[in-house]
């Protein structure tokens, strides 16, 4: 993912690779013009929690919302630990704090088994702005079982889509205080199309999806 983080330089989230080690999360900071510069190489740190491969997918700068404060950013991926329950799948993660990420807050994202048709494994956070993060998650021992959800950062609730099967959300933009719009895709009778829906957070609603 990208977003501007001043007049010159960009936030991509993504990962690398040590030789002969296993993937892990990165943000990079610099020019797509030139093509200079700088790796943030941070591993996701929850306390009692041992990180052991991550990947980030959705950065968010105060550049594009700037009531996160100047030199504030936040970033969305996931990630898996030893601890867990079910240490084979993925657990989503949100990230808030400086450019360096020291000193910022890490909050774990897994959607609940309570608000869906079974137990969810993997939950997958793919992009975020405003007070809004999306994503996908699926089910343990459910084949096609994947599904969009959306988190609000505020109040820490869940909402899962109910737009056709195998639903993705891969983008939020924020329009307004009260008004995003979320882009994916969905499988509508029997063929796999992109989406775009709206999103207005004060009662919880989506709007009409159009399919391309």
């Amino acid at each position: 993912g990208v977003r501007r983080y001043d007049a010159s330089t960009v936030l991509l989230a993504c990962s690398y690779t040590a030789s002969g080690s296993v993937t892990q999360g990165m943000w990079w900071l610099g020019s797509l013009t030139t093509g200079s510069g700088t790796p943030y190489q941070v591993l996701p740190q929850i306390p009692g929690q041992t990180v052991t491969t991550s990947l980030y997918y959705g950065p968010n700068t105060a550049f594009v919302n700037p009531s996160l404060g100047s030199g504030t950013i936040q970033v969305v991926g996931s990630y898996k630990y030893e601890q867990a329950p079910m240490p084979n799948v993925n657990y989503g993660v949100l990230y808030t704090g400086p450019l360096s990420g020291a000193g910022g807050t890490w909050t774990q994202l897994a959607v609940p088994s309570g608000i869906t048709s079974g137990t969810v494994a993997n939950t997958v956070p793919h992009s975020v702005m405003g007070d809004i993060v999306v994503g996908n998650y699926d089910l343990v021992d459910a084949p096609a079982s994947g599904n969009a959800f959306l988190y609000n950062v505020v109040t820490g609730s869940y909402a899962i889509f109910s737009i056709g099967n195998l639903t993705s959300a891969y983008g939020v933009w924020q329009n307004s205080a009260d008004s995003y719009t979320i882009v994916g895709g969905s499988q509508i009778g029997g063929i796999n199309k992109a989406m775009i829906v709206d999103y207005t957070p004060s009662n919880g609603s989506f709007g009409t999806p159009s399919y391309f």
